[in-house]
């Protein structure tokens, strides 16, 4: 069944606007240095590159593709040679290869002790960037390369922007949770939650093939079900204390989303990870948590001034640049 809805001023005593420290970030200018790997990678991403040698060794900013092959099989390993950490490539190996040639080969072994064999397939090197590569990368929008810089920079600006705002929002949720009490809970949703996580962890249970008694104590760490359940009934309380708090917090600012508005909002955050469905969704990762994420960003964009992200770099162009960047095409605006 459906989630029970709650009025969460009826539960918790929430802190005022007044009482709150949490100052909202404003836009900052990006280093050369950011705009030069910006570049960098997007070259690098849309093609406009050079195959080197087979002499050169492999330098910081190169696009390196590696094969790797273990008992079950091989497959290929395409990164950036940088200092960030890489979601498939384990990172000491990764920079292990820095100077290294095409072709060079080694075999090592992974962290879980699967042993490893390796092979430098390929170096791409971006190109210098002229007029004529900033036109061509950017499939003619921008003809000259300060055309192009600018554009990029625009882009840097608006990632250091989003994340400061994303600092903000988990300060300013942190700070009002901290300084609001949860007086008693609505025993109708806590009972849902508890529902909901037990079942959850039963399907992984099955899933693993274990029993469900094995499973909390081998994958969970659990040395019993009653040390689980406690657990579990802690982690749940916590995280609607959290919940209702930020709905009673939006409710006085006047931002607390309806049913529909909820909906719509979980819909898209679904579409946007790749679910098939908002229920799908829920379901994998908990209403409860969602539903704080989104009061988390409804509450922090409400105190946010928005006349400080209108500007060039923070609002329509930019949501533009950012979609397209690295997605293989510019559309000049």
């Amino acid at each position: 069944g459906a989630r029970p809805t709650y009025d969460a001023g009826k539960f918790v005593k929430v802190c005022g606007l007044d009482e709150i420290t949490v100052k909202a970030p404003e836009p900052s200018q990006p280093s050369d240095e950011e705009v030069e790997k910006k570049v960098r990678d997007f070259l690098l991403k849309n093609g406009c590159t050079d195959d080197v040698s087979d002499d050169s060794e492999i330098e910081d900013g190169d696009m390196v593709e590696v094969k790797h092959s273990t008992g079950d099989g091989s497959a290929s390993w395409s990164f950036v040679m940088d200092e960030t950490e890489d979601k498939y490539i384990p990172h000491d190996i990764k920079r292990s290869l820095l100077r290294k040639q095409k072709g060079y080969s080694t075999k090592t072994t992974l962290k879980d002790g699967t042993k490893v064999s390796l092979s430098v397939s390929k170096i791409l090197r971006a190109e210098e960037l002229t007029d004529d590569v900033a036109s061509e990368c950017s499939h003619g929008g921008y003809k000259t390369k300060e055309e192009f810089k600018k554009y990029i920079k625009s882009i840097v600006r608006a990632e250091k922007y989003e994340e400061k705002r994303e600092a903000f929002s988990d300060a300013l949720a942190d700070e009002i949770i901290k300084k609001s009490t949860t007086v008693h809970f609505p025993v109708d949703v806590l009972k849902y939650d508890e529902s909901i996580a037990i079942l959850k962890t039963k399907a992984d249970a099955e899933i693993s093939k274990k029993s469900f008694k094995k499973y909390i104590k081998e994958n969970l760490g659990f040395a019993d079900e009653d040390a689980f359940y406690k657990s579990e009934d802690e982690s749940i309380k916590t995280a609607l204390s959290q919940e209702m708090i930020l709905a009673a917090f939006a409710k006085e600012a006047g931002v607390l989303p309806d049913a529909s508005e909820f909906a719509a909002l979980e819909t898209a955050k679904a579409t946007d990870a790749g679910y098939a469905s908002r229920e799908e969704y829920l379901t994998d990762k908990g209403e409860g948590k969602i539903r704080k994420e989104i009061l988390k960003e409804q509450i922090a964009e409400a105190l946010l001034d928005t006349d400080d992200e209108k500007d060039e770099s923070t609002e329509a162009e930019t949501k533009v640049a950012t979609e397209n960047a690295l997605e293989g095409g510019v559309e000049r605006k």
